[in-house]
């Protein structure tokens, strides 16, 4: 291989390795996505807690903090924009 077909391809390495790297932990990082919703409804489910219960914003906010996710509604809006 010449020079310029090694550094071409440690180039290509590279921007693979960030294409590859950089969402996985942004992902790892943040939450994004509508897990903390799915995850809490199921824990509630095996409480056997009321349907109704799971809308009102509220309360459900509050069981998502008691469920252990960091994450807040406002973090959830700003994902849906």
């Amino acid at each position: 291989m010449t020079r310029r077909q090694l550094a071409l391809a440690a180039l290509g390495a590279l921007l693979a390795a960030h294409l590859i790297v950089m969402p996985f932990r942004q992902g790892w990082t943040r939450m994004g996505t509508d897990f903390p919703n799915y995850y809490t409804a199921a824990v509630l489910t095996l409480k056997h807690e009321p349907l109704r219960q799971f809308y009102d914003w509220v309360w459900f906010q509050r069981q998502i903090h008691y469920a252990g996710i960091e994450a807040n509604w406002a973090d959830m809006c700003r994902t849906r924009l």
